[in-house]
């Protein structure tokens, strides 16, 4: 089985995001959904844990690229922020990406608000924010589990 952590939104909180790492357990991959990417790259320093990441729209060290597609345990993931596609709106924009891309999974952040939709074979996966969510949510990450080319994606609130 693959696990692959997905965070988002650190906003320089690297204390939130050292306990949502830590949370999640081994993992495969961790991958950053922007706003202060470099959050991440921090708190993995000195491990051997893998990441990856995109940079957001308040990302001013732009360490990272604005989207990236990943290829792990025979899935195409898409990680973009999603500020370019309008998330805080709706996910038509995100959505038609994702099919245009050909992908199985697409990975956002930017809206703060973790969620998980599933639309004609598409998972949009949010983790929500690990320092500031909104909604009266809790501060959250993602987990996907990925095993025999399926993926399990899971919010976690912590």
């Amino acid at each position: 089985m693959i696990r692959i952590g997905v965070f988002s939104d650190s906003h320089g909180d690297l204390e939130s995001l050292r306990i949502a790492v830590e949370n999640a357990g081994k993992l495969e991959l961790a991958i950053h959904g922007g706003d202060f990417y470099e959050d991440l790259v921090k708190v993995l320093k000195g491990t051997d844990v893998i990441y990856k990441g995109v940079c957001g729209n308040v990302d001013f060290i732009r360490s990272a690229p604005v989207e990236q597609r990943i290829e792990i345990g025979g899935l195409s993931i898409f990680v973009t922020h999603g500020h370019r596609y309008d998330v805080k709106h709706d996910l038509q924009g995100l959505f038609y990406r994702g099919l245009e891309l050909e992908v199985d999974l697409c990975l956002f952040g930017h809206t703060h608000i973790a969620q998980v939709v599933q639309k004609e074979g598409l998972i949009l996966m949010n983790p929500g924010s690990v320092s500031l969510p909104k909604n009266r949510q809790s501060p959250s990450y993602g987990l996907i589990e990925i095993e025999h080319k399926i993926p399990n994606c899971t919010i976690i609130n912590f």
